[in-house]
């Protein structure tokens, strides 16, 4: 197999070959399914697709519950289909390890920081009581390492104030939930904010945005669509019982 005029030998060598394909230039979606294709050579261990879930006090419910579930059957029917292996493998993690009120009054537990984090491919980003999120300095930081290292970022809801206050908005365009379409777009001048999109692929194809609540589930599909096939995008859909539109025809990219 050759790969643009990369030979699969070469990408081998690295220990990482989705950062490997990153820094010369790739595609996310490339990387991704070279990657696939390499880790699942039977001399290789097998490495998912990695998704780190953001939670923090006040975070909306279904905002991380709902991609976390796209992501977790997605694997679970990648298995099943038989010619995948588990493709994602998603976490919950936070600022700290353990037990976190979300909202309203929901518990959930991390299981690891910031610091514990491996690095994922993934990082989702909810939405909630997200004021207190954007004066979080540490949470902003690994949010622009994690993209400078190759992380997709992808936001849910309000998540996209988030996002927005890292800076790694700037200059692109994004969406939110509807009610605060405005707000952010005020806000945060140097971004242009899409309010009647249900999701938002910003034109460097690795940070993605969606409008409120349940569209996170559409997004995290989109996302496994994107990063796995459509097929398997489909098939947990199907698993949830959940009705997938033809997002496809719905949201923005450039």
């Amino acid at each position: 197999m050759v790969c643009l005029g990369l030979k699969l030998a070469d990408i081998r060598k690295h220990t990482n070959p989705a950062e490997a394909l990153y820094k010369d230039g790739f595609s996310h979606r490339f990387i991704i399914k070279t990657y696939l294709h390499i880790m699942s050579d039977n001399d290789k261990p097998w490495k998912p697709i990695r998704v780190a879930v953001l939670i923090y006090e006040g975070a909306e419910v279904l905002d991380y519950a709902g991609p976390f579930e796209v992501f977790y059957t997605a694997g679970r029917m990648s298995v099943r289909a038989g010619q995948y292996k588990p493709v994602f493998s998603p976490s919950l993690f936070g600022e700290i390890k353990g037990p976190i009120e979300t909202r309203p009054g929901f518990t959930v537990s991390a299981t690891c920081d910031f610091d514990s984090l491996p690095k994922p491919d993934v990082l989702i980003v909810p939405g909630g009581d997200h004021e207190p999120q954007l004066t979080n300095t540490k949470l902003l930081q690994k949010m622009r390492s994690l993209y400078a290292e190759g992380c997709l970022i992808a936001s849910v809801c309000t998540g996209a104030f988030i996002v927005a206050e890292s800076g790694l908005l700037n200059g692109k365009e994004c969406t939110t939930h509807h009610e605060d379409a405005a707000g952010l777009q005020q806000r945060y001048p140097k971004i242009r904010v899409i309010p009647d999109k249900r999701i938002v692929a910003a034109a460097c194809g690795r940070i993605f945005t969606s409008a409120g609540i349940s569209a996170g589930i559409d997004l995290s599909l989109e996302l496994v669509s994107r990063l796995a096939d459509e097929t398997l995008a489909r098939e947990t859909a199907r698993n949830m019982a959940y009705r997938w539109e033809e997002i496809n025809k719905d949201h923005h990219r450039k």
